[in-house]
């Protein structure tokens, strides 16, 4: 006959079970993964838009030397060539108008004020050799002359806009010299002919 040795130690096989496994770590591991890759998604879309942000930034500022450029150069042109001094006139308006538009529909007031400031020292010598020359012009014109010009100012395409800008402009950029130094110059140049302002017959102030 076998005996089993009797210990204090002796577990009997029925009070035995299988191990128990806590799930606990493996779900806060989990957890923190979908933290980890929200983290890394928000990251991501915030590395897009600045990207973005960036993007836009740096083509609306080349647009824009583009169209300083391209206001430098005709005025440079029509200011040094042998074309007649109306034709001079509806260039520099032209131009005068087109960046009275764009400066008017900045977003941001000081883009707004260095667009307007960078075109006014840029064009500011060119812009005084042609208002010389319409000076010259207007000086030696008949009054005959001076109200039949008159008149056909009223049909120019752009004189409506300039009455309707130049107000608004002034209004914008009042407190920076150096833009209202010049634009007080072209406007008197352009709209004082027969002792006429054009301003005043448009209802303009």
């Amino acid at each position: 006959m076998i005996l089993f040795p009797i210990t204090n130690n002796f577990v009997p096989l029925w009070n035995c079970s299988r191990p128990k496994y806590s799930l606990g770590p493996t779900m806060n591991m989990d957890v923190e993964f979908t933290k980890i890759n929200k983290m890394r998604n928000i990251h991501f879309c915030l590395t897009i838009l600045l990207s973005v942000v960036l993007l836009s930034t740096g083509c609306a500022s080349k647009k824009q030397g583009k169209w300083l450029d391209a206001h430098y150069q005709l005025l440079e042109r029509a200011a040094n060539s042998n074309i007649s001094p109306e034709r001079k006139m509806d260039i520099l308006a032209e131009s005068y108008t087109k960046m009275m538009h764009q400066s008017l529909n900045f977003v941001n007031p000081k883009k707004a004020v260095a667009y307007a400031k960078t075109y006014s020292q840029q064009n500011e010598q060119n812009i005084d050799k042609i208002l010389k020359e319409l000076g010259g012009w207007q000086k030696d014109m008949t009054l005959a002359d001076k109200v039949s010009m008159g008149l056909k100012m009223t049909k120019k395409p752009y004189t409506k806009d300039m009455v309707d800008l130049f107000p608004r402009f002034r209004r914008k950029f009042k407190t920076y010299g150096v833009i209202m130094a010049l634009s007080g110059k072209v406007r008197k140049s352009i709209f004082n002919f027969g002792g006429k302002k054009l301003g005043d017959m448009f209802g303009g102030n």
